[in-house]
């Protein structure tokens, strides 16, 4: 089971993959917000400390690419996942602009849950 006072946040712009990795990561015992977009997961940040960020690249408004660089400057610190179906590309952008970890959509619930807890028991950046 994993640590119930860690927070993490979902970013993505398909509700359909939002709700069912809250579930997911619910369900392993973690504390669960989300978020729809880039912009409105650096105003959640800003209210409220996050341990975790799992973040979607292609996404309108604010997307994932922006948002990691937003929280590499925002707070070095907090690890980050990158997710996309798209181009293989995106997320090696998204791991040179500081992503802890990049997952390529589709993957299995055993992958993200391994990354979470590698990166949540690591030390800091």
């Amino acid at each position: 089971m994993a640590d119930t006072e860690k927070t993490l946040l979902i970013v993505d712009d398909q509700e359909g993959i939002r709700t069912a990795l809250h579930f997911l990561l619910e369900d392993s015992g973690y504390i669960v917000i989300t978020a729809e977009d880039g912009r409105e997961a650096v105003k959640i940040i800003q209210k409220q400390p996050v341990d975790l960020v799992i973040t979607d690249i292609l996404m309108p408004e604010m997307d994932g690419l922006e948002l990691i660089t937003f929280l590499r400057k925002y707070n070095p610190n907090l690890p980050c996942i990158a997710i996309s179906a798209g181009d293989p590309n995106f997320l090696k952008v998204g791991q040179y602009l500081g992503a802890d970890r990049i997952l390529e959509k589709p993957f299995s619930k055993d992958q993200l849950k391994n990354l979470i807890t590698d990166l949540l028991v690591c030390e800091p950046r």
